[in-house]
């Protein structure tokens, strides 16, 4: 069974709000979209199961209620989410807190909603299947030391025309991710591609993103977010729906420094991949 800097928002949102998510400027905008869409898929998961419930006998009901405790422990545990706490907007906000694990919550929504609408109660329907490859980018090369830059090519009307799509573009270690949520909604057919800078500087533990030229934090100020020092950092780009099929559409390019980049590179800095 196959089953988020925020630069574009997707979901069912008021006009002045999809306006704002659309190139949000501030952090109040941007967790404001981020939460929106977070409850959205909540609540449609909510409403998909509850119909479905209504539609299957008791015992059918029960196998169901049994598959969806299996489904929400293997969502938990692939999103590293905390199971044990009870109150939902306690457990919103606290998810809110990491966009990587924000985009793993409604990757793993949108997916069990799709097979909620195709359940058939004769057959088996327990997540286990949402292989984290087929949905992440983790680049084999890592680095400790230094100042690095790679790009991130999103073919924005492309993607839009088939579907809504969030990506996590930034960097990980063992214990910690840092970037920037990327999102593209339906009625964007007629924007342009999208190209996200990401420079990080691993002496001074700084993380800097950029959307078409433009810096939301200039490399080499104390405005960029932190990292920690002494750890590895790999490249992450993670998607809500299968980035293996976007990469082979080319609807997203992930260049690490394998090609000539779209923008200069911060003076200092040196492609990702050397």
């Amino acid at each position: 069974m196959k089953h988020l800097m925020a630069l574009i928002f997707f979901g069912t949102l008021s006009s002045a709000l999809a306006a704002s998510c659309d190139a949000p400027s501030t952090d109040a905008q941007w967790k404001s979209c981020l939460a929106s869409e977070l409850r959205a898929s909540d609540g449609r998961i909510n409403t998909e199961y509850q119909k479905l419930m209504g539609t299957l006998s008791k015992s059918q009901q029960t196998t169901l209620r049994s598959e969806q405790r299996q489904w929400l422990k293997t969502r938990d545990q692939a999103c590293k989410l905390d199971s044990k706490e009870s109150n939902r907007e306690k457990w919103f906000q606290k998810i809110l807190l990491d966009p990587y694990k924000t985009v793993c919550v409604v990757r793993f929504t949108d997916a069990r909603i799709e097979e909620l609408k195709a359940y058939n109660p004769r057959q088996d329907l327990i997540a286990e299947d949402y292989s984290a490859s087929d949905y992440e980018f983790t680049s084999d090369q890592g680095h400790s030391k230094g100042k690095y830059y790679f790009e991130v090519e999103v073919n924005t009307p492309q993607i839009a025309r088939k579907q809504e799509v969030s990506l996590y573009i930034g960097v990980t270690s063992e214990s910690m991710q840092s970037g920037w949520t990327v999102n593209v909604r339906k009625y964007m057919t007629g924007a342009s591609k999208n190209i996200v800078g990401i420079a990080f500087d691993l002496d001074n533990g700084k993380i800097y993103t950029m959307q078409d030229g433009i810096w939301r934090d200039e490399p080499g100020g104390n405005t960029g977010l932190d990292l920690k020092l002494g750890r590895k950092y790999h490249a992450l780009v993670s998607s809500s729906v299968s980035l293996t099929a976007l990469q082979n559409q080319k609807q997203v390019k992930i260049n690490l420094g394998q090609e000539k980049f779209n923008y200069a590179i911060p003076k200092g800095y040196r492609a990702f991949s050397r």
